[in-house]
Order: C-alpha cells, then structure tokens, then sequence
C-alpha cells in the first residue's frame, strides 16, 4: 500500500491551522458570559441609561421615564438580551433605584 508523501511544512501548517481553530473554540466557550453576568452588564446599563433620562427629561411621568430609559437600554452598545420583559425590568429597577416611583 502506498501512502501519499507531504512535505514536513505543509503537515506543520495544518497543524497548526487545527491547532488555532480548536484554540479559538476553547477560548469562546471560556469567555462566554454567564446568565449572572449578562444582568449585571443589563441592569449597569439600564442605571446608566436612567440617570440620562433622569437628566434629559426631569418632569416626565413614571410611564413615560420607563420608556425613554427602555428606549436607551434598547440602543445601548453592548446589550447583552433582546428579551424586552428583561430590559424593561432593568429599566424599572434602575429608575426606582435613582429614586422615581410610580404616581
């Protein structure tokens, strides 16, 4: 039986080709954030986004405070859900956390 012959550098380039895809993956899986993580950069950019709202429109209602903050939330870079209970929920709580309650 004959075996096909490659030349040692092109065995040593794919090698390593394998090597920094496996690498890659391995590094995605490690770095993938955990549920935990994603409400804590969630409810950090809601609070960022509710003191904006605060500072743009001080005399809006609670109603209308909610959506503008959800609206922020909504074009923040970065967003870590598109789940809109849970970006309203950050927005409820990071308005209550500045200190706006409902009417």
């Amino acid at each position: 039986m004959h075996f096909p012959h490659f030349p040692l550098e092109f065995i040593q380039s794919m090698l390593s080709l394998v090597a920094i895809a496996v690498g890659g993956l391995i590094a995605h899986k490690i770095n993938k954030p955990t549920d935990v993580d994603r409400a804590t950069i969630l409810a950090r950019i809601a609070e960022g986004a509710a003191a904006l709202v605060l500072s743009l429109y001080p005399g809006k209602s609670w109603a209308e405070l909610l959506k503008l903050t959800v609206q922020q939330i909504i074009a923040a870079a970065g967003i870590p859900t598109k789940n809109a209970a849970a970006i309203e929920r950050a927005a409820a709580a990071a308005l209550l956390k500045h200190g706006v309650t409902p009417a």
